[in-house]
């Protein structure tokens, strides 16, 4: 189907930005539907890359020069790269969508299913089988994506009865740290809960200092607590409103991929180079 779609554009001459309008907007809707469905085998993400990028660097004699890696044209336009997206990331990127819809929407056919075998959608490390069966190809991309998710994930503490003090990710985006005094057994049977008042007003002080070391229970005290009743809940570090979105995913997965910083620690060079108004093609060699 691509390859039917790169080559009958083969023959017209077109810029750079061209095809990237292509590539991003054509070429990769005809495959999301697909990606967003299932875990497609690495062998056919990789074929699905190197036609886009030969389509990319081609020009109309011959295939063309290559002046960059494949990976750095496939991060985000904010770090340095193109925007033509990674077959393997964009996958992983969509079928995060997926587990955090199921997440989000308890009452979805989809999310029942998955409930049957998992308490939740974002717990830690799930194995991918299933009462000592293996999961369907579908299941087992759902269940590796959620791990995924959850590296993008931190909790937002209500009544903390659904965080557990000594196993989850609750402070900073890690575990704290318990003082030598305090059995393992206490520590990972404890949850949040356990070091708020009673009356739902804030830490429980005394506890807080007398079981966690002094730089996380300093950290554990200034935690806002709600003034009402909520539940505790997960939510999406990489975007100010908390929500899941593919964009912000890929771009995780993207700069996990070539090494570079924090999605949200873009460079400013670039994004400042693609809001100006010149012709595209002097971006494109900048």
């Amino acid at each position: 189907m691509v390859i039917n779609k790169v080559s009958s554009w083969n023959s017209v001459n077109l810029s750079k930005a061209q095809k990237l309008i292509l590539i991003n907007s054509v070429l990769i809707a005809m495959v999301s539907h697909i990606l967003n469905c299932m875990e497609i085998p690495l062998s056919i993400s990789y074929k699905v890359d190197s036609i886009l990028a030969r389509f990319f660097w081609a020009n109309k004699e011959n295939s063309g020069m290559h002046w960059v890696r494949k990976k750095i044209i496939q991060l985000p336009k904010g770090l340095g790269g193109l925007g033509i997206r990674s077959m393997v990331s964009l996958n992983k990127a969509l079928l995060m969508r997926q587990v955090w819809r199921i997440y989000k929407n308890p009452h979805t056919m989809l999310a029942e299913v998955y409930r049957r075998k998992f308490s939740s959608p974002l717990v830690a490390e799930k194995v991918c089988t299933f009462k000592g069966r293996k999961l369907s190809w579908g299941m087992h991309g759902i269940c590796r994506a959620s791990n995924l998710l959850l590296q993008g994930c931190e909790w937002k503490i209500g009544n903390g009865n659904e965080v557990w003090a000594g196993k989850d990710r609750w402070v900073n985006d890690r575990i704290p740290e318990f003082k030598s005094n305090v059995t393992l057994r206490n520590a990972m049977k404890w949850k949040v809960n356990h070091f708020i008042l009673p009356t739902r007003t804030g830490w429980n002080l005394h506890k807080v200092n007398s079981c966690f070391e002094f730089n996380d229970a300093k950290e554990i005290a200034v935690m806002e607590l709600p003034f009402a009743a909520a539940d505790d809940f997960q939510y999406w570090r990489f975007h100010k409103s908390g929500k899941f979105t593919v964009k912000t995913a890929y771009a995780m997965l993207a700069v996990e991929d070539y090494g570079l910083a924090a999605p949200h620690q873009g460079l400013d060079f670039f994004k400042i180079l693609w809001a100006l108004k010149i012709l595209p093609k002097w971006k494109f060699f900048l």
